[in-house]
């Protein structure tokens, strides 16, 4: 008999990626700063090198090795083959993430990798028994399923934080002026995955659209097209061949 979880396979990692969501063009930064220098995120110009806030920093790391994307050589980080397939200049596959299926081919790496980064992604994304759920209920949920583990259970206000970053990761906003930056900084909003919170909701109903990704519309093409062979055109070799069943 089995004993994984709903977490097994999670780094003990919650309250980690600082409160910030992936912005756009982040991982292109990162990515572009460790191929100069390995050291790049712990200088003290990183804040420079990389054009954000010095409170964005750890953020901008954690999300790049979530993603697969950078892994430790001890104390500095380096690209991995994953990056540079995806993201290299004059090869990659996508280096500048135009397409929807490289945010969907992300959002793959980020919920099915071991060790996985972010429990709370993970458990909503994967073993959610419920398509609606409160901020609330979720939060005990994420408690349980970490107990349930063995992993220390995380303090109330880590789990709502790690909640509203994932909410702000993906569910869209109210469409106004005020937040069309917003907007624009969130790309994997553009995957519908959640579905926007009603603003005079005070329970913060999370609402998780299971069809999402059935199909997508590709930016350099004009039509609607299957989200599984625009995976499957974008595996990675060194990591394996995707199959149609893996999604």
């Amino acid at each position: 008999m089995s004993n994984r979880t709903p977490l097994t396979g999670c780094l003990p990692g919650f309250g980690r990626l600082r409160g910030y969501p992936p912005r756009y063009g982040w991982l292109r930064k990162v990515y572009d700063a460790l191929r100069q220098d390995p050291t790049a995120l712990r200088r003290p110009d990183a804040t420079v090198v990389l054009g954000v806030g010095k409170s964005m920093v750890p953020s901008m790391a954690f999300w790049s090795q979530a993603f697969g994307l950078a892994a430790r050589n001890g104390q500095d980080l380096v690209p991995t083959n994953r990056a540079h397939w995806l993201l290299d200049e004059a090869t990659g596959a996508d280096p500048y993430l135009e397409l929807d299926s490289s945010l969907w081919l992300l959002h793959w790496w980020l919920v099915s990798s071991e060790p996985c980064h972010v429990p709370a992604w993970r458990y909503l994304f994967g073993y959610s028994p419920f398509s609606r759920s409160s901020r609330a209920e979720l939060q005990g949920r994420l408690a349980a399923a970490a107990d349930a583990v063995g992993h220390r259970t995380p303090a109330a206000s880590v789990l709502a934080s790690d909640i509203a970053c994932l909410v702000s990761m993906y569910a869209p906003g109210n469409p106004t002026a005020a937040n069309i930056e917003d907007e624009l900084s969130n790309p994997f909003r553009t995957l519908h995955l959640l579905g926007p919170e009603p603003p005079a909701d005070r329970s913060h109903l999370v609402a998780l659209r299971r069809m999402a990704g059935r199909h997508c519309h590709d930016l350099s093409h004009d039509g609607t097209v299957d989200i599984r062979a625009q995976f499957l055109q974008l595996r990675c070799p060194s990591e394996g061949r995707w199959h149609a069943s893996n999604f």
